[in-house]
């Protein structure tokens, strides 16, 4: 496996991520809509209805999903089309996915609030390291 390889099977590891809890989101609505925990009016504009605590865990978990790790497929696409791709991006990009599934299982497996700051915290590390070793390698190749 080359690093470009492991790039971007991280990226795809994570969007299946975001994938699977965006479905698993979806069961957790419908079976609240069946027994009745949640007025259909909510999904007009996602306001005005009380929410129950589960559903907006799962709600608030899957746009965790959209916030920083865009900034990973960013980086992680700058890196495939400029030829950075590198090993130490490849296991910084790994270890960025791994912390994010960690924060996954803590956020919806007890939402320990102190553990799960500490792991974001983590995978935020790997992010602006990941950031900070593509931006050398494109300045890098800019100069030579």
């Amino acid at each position: 496996m080359q690093p470009q390889h492991l790039i971007a099977l991280s990226m795809a590891i994570l969007a299946l991520h975001t994938l699977l809890v965006l479905w698993l989101m979806a069961r957790k609505r419908a079976t609240a809509l069946r027994e009745g925990r949640i007025d259909r009016a909510y999904f007009k504009l996602y306001r005005g209805v009380e929410v129950p605590d589960d559903l907006r865990l799962w709600e608030r978990h899957y746009a965790n999903l959209l916030e920083t790790p865009v900034l990973f497929y960013a980086a992680g696409a700058t890196a495939l089309a400029m030829h950075q791709a590198s090993w130490p991006l490849a296991i910084l990009g790994l270890l960025y996915v791994l912390a994010r599934l960690g924060h996954s299982w803590v956020h919806l497996n007890g939402n320990r609030i102190s553990l799960r700051f500490r792991v974001f915290v983590v995978s935020f590390v790997f992010l602006v390291l990941y950031w900070i070793v593509l931006t050398a390698g494109i300045v890098r190749a800019a100069m030579a």
